[in-house]
C-alpha cells in the first residue's frame, strides 16, 4: 500500500525492508506524533524553497534590467567610436 500512497511513512526501525525503501519517509521509532513534527518540517522547507525562488527571480530581474542599461550605453559607445 505505501508504493500506491503519495506520500509513503514507514514506521519503526524493524519494519521490512521493502516498505522502508518505497517509503518517502522513514521513522525509526514507534512515536506517532513524529509524524507531524515530519509534516511542519516538511511545511516549513516548502516555505524556505519558496523564498528562494522568489528571491532568486528578483535578482535576476534586477541584474537583466542593469546589463540591458549597460547594453544600451555601450551600443552608443560603440556607434560613436565606429562614426
Amino acid at each position: 500500500m505505501v508504493a500506491l500512497a503519495q506520500v509513503g511513512i514507514a514506521m519503526g526501525g524493524l519494519g521490512a525492508d521493502a516498505t522502508i525503501e518505497t517509503a518517502d519517509v522513514v521513522i525509526q521509532n514507534d512515536e506517532p506524533h513524529k509524524i507531524l513534527s515530519a509534516i511542519k518540517i516538511g511545511k516549513i522547507t516548502r516555505n524556505i524553497v519558496w523564498q528562494n525562488v522568489i528571491l532568486a527571480m528578483g535578482i535576476k530581474i534586477i541584474v537583466l534590467i542593469l546589463g540591458a542599461g549597460e547594453l544600451q550605453h555601450f551600443g552608443k559607445l560603440l556607434s560613436l567610436m565606429l562614426g
